[in-house]
């Protein structure tokens, strides 16, 4: 028989589970709800734990990103971490110093990497237990960082790509990203990819004087802003799958050559006028219902405005002579009026629209070899005329214009 009630037995289990919730927490946590009552023992206890905890987290990972660079060589020029399940950028600093003048293209894609510039440990740390002999003690868990470390470092954050002055390309596709930091000092960057990450702003970019080509695909960014500081060098950006509204602020881009703005939320064609050396202009998957505002971009090479509400094309491109390929798929449009004067067309793609056979034939001159003798390529299936011509559809269409070599997918080269 036990010798204690049956109280006892229910005070006692009561504590147990008691000190079991208060184990489960985070170590911070539980610096952070402790109290004097506690005693000094409880709290070195915690402290204790907050020590290993660190040791078995950041710096663990900081060991484990600085193990990933042993084997290369102080001159590499090229570093693939790709798929490397890297967590955070602590620990890069004492090889991005060996090589920072050597590296040209840094890979870091589909990692794990949520920030590029972080606070010191020993910071994080006397967040939580202040400014004590105890916060002292964990001053031998940071690394040292040298002067070099400008930048971000002036905020208090350690940022090692700053030290990679000679980078040209970096890529950070598919990581944890939120915020554009880190990057002051990279005046040679050329190229820089933060694709599918979940930045909502376009910032810092500003110290990037070389920068040619950024990459902000599938991101959560509503606004086209603060590029202009990029006007003298970039002429590619891709800004697909975002949720930009409105085409703004890009008057100053006078040198770019490619805009990609697939798949936002933009219904109307705007803001455009001063890209005077545009060639590819991709739209797709808007919600444009009016080809308009285009006549000022007379380089215009490529212009691709499939999957949207278009009814007509118009006088829309009667500007656009240089148009090689148009892509005017999957939208509403009824008839080929508009294309007469692009007598520079290699690829049409117009599949998925309303042409029937009658609004067709009534403008399919426009597409014989006198009227585009560079055609090369056409697509029309899933239109209205295509069952109305039945079984010698490409048979018809290749009558119409004999100097084409693919109908749809399908390679033609006789009659």
């Amino acid at each position: 028989m036990s010798s204690g009630t049956r109280g006892d037995q229910f005070d006692e289990k009561d504590r147990s589970n008691s000190t079991n919730t208060n184990q489960s927490k985070d170590p911070t946590a539980r610096l952070e709800s402790s109290t004097l009552s506690d005693g000094l023992a409880e709290r070195e206890r915690i402290l204790e734990s907050l020590r290993e905890e660190s040791s078995k987290g950041e710096l663990a990972w900081s060991l484990d990103n600085q193990e990933l660079l042993e084997d290369f060589k102080d001159d590499t020029d090229e570093v693939d971490l790709s798929h490397s399940r890297i967590r955070t950028m602590r620990g890069f600093e004492k090889h991005f110093e060996r090589f920072k003048k050597s590296l040209k293209k840094l890979i870091l894609r589909q990692n794990l990497i949520q920030v590029l510039s972080f606070e010191p440990l020993i910071s994080k740390i006397e967040d939580v237990v202040g400014d004590s002999e105890e916060a002292d003690d964990h001053k031998g868990l940071v690394s040292d960082h040298k002067e070099s470390d400008r930048g971000s470092v002036a905020q208090g954050l350690i940022s090692p790509l700053e030290l990679l002055v000679g980078l040209e390309e970096l890529d950070l596709y598919d990581n944890q990203i939120s915020k554009i930091q880190g990057l002051q000092n990279l005046t040679s960057l050329k190229s820089l990819d933060l694709s599918f990450n979940v930045l909502r702003k376009i910032e810092n970019l500003e110290s990037l004087s070389s920068l040619k080509t950024l990459y902000l695909i599938q991101n959560k960014i509503t606004h086209i802003e603060s590029l202009e500081s990029l006007s003298e060098t970039l002429t590619s950006l891709e800004l697909g799958s975002n949720r930009i509204r409105q085409i703004s602020q890009l008057d100053s881009l006078k040198n770019l050559t490619e805009l990609w703005l697939g798949k936002n939320k933009i219904s109307k064609l705007e803001g455009l006028s001063e890209l005077k050396n545009l060639r590819s202009l991709s739209i797709q998957s808007n919600r444009i219902t009016e080809l308009e505002n285009l006549e000022e971009l007379i380089n215009l090479e490529e212009l691709y405005i499939s999957h949207n509400g278009l009814k007509t094309i118009g006088d829309g491109l009667t500007k656009n002579k240089k148009i090689k390929v148009l892509d005017i798929a999957a939208n509403q449009i009824e008839d080929l009026n508009g294309i007469e004067s692009l007598d520079q067309l290699e690829e049409f793609w117009a599949n998925d629209n309303k042409l029937t056979l009658n609004s067709f034939n009534a403008k399919s001159d426009h597409l014989s070899e006198t009227s585009k003798p560079n055609l090369k390529t056409i697509y029309f299936e899933r239109n209205p005329f295509q069952s109305e011509m039945g079984v010698n559809y490409r048979r018809k269409l290749k009558l119409i214009c004999p100097q084409i070599i693919q109908i749809d997918a399908t390679f033609v080269k006789t009659v």
